[in-house]
């Protein structure tokens, strides 16, 4: 999964950052087809003013916000329940 950097002109791949099921600190096995980050939300789920990234796939996974931007440190898998294609 690709997390890009918005700006006030769009996207930008500068500061992008690339999370995989192998990327440390990254739970559960990599495997084939397992469509991680097959639907992606941001949201500040522990209200510490940074964006967190809740991914699904096989095994949906919350990856922590920081002052840098997303992070596998403190990574865990929680149960999403998608509606309307979204993570709620």
């Amino acid at each position: 999964m690709h997390v890009f950097k918005g700006r006030a002109t769009g996207l930008s791949g500068t500061g992008s950052q690339w999370f995989a099921r192998n990327t440390p600190g990254v739970p559960g096995a990599l495997t084939a087809d397992d469509e991680f980050g097959g639907l992606v939300r941001l949201r500040d789920t522990n209200r510490d003013g940074k964006a967190d990234l809740l991914a699904s796939g096989a095994g949906d996974l919350l990856l922590p916000g920081s002052a840098g931007g997303i992070t596998s440190t403190g990574a865990s898998a929680y149960n999403a329940v998608p509606i309307d294609g979204f993570l709620q």
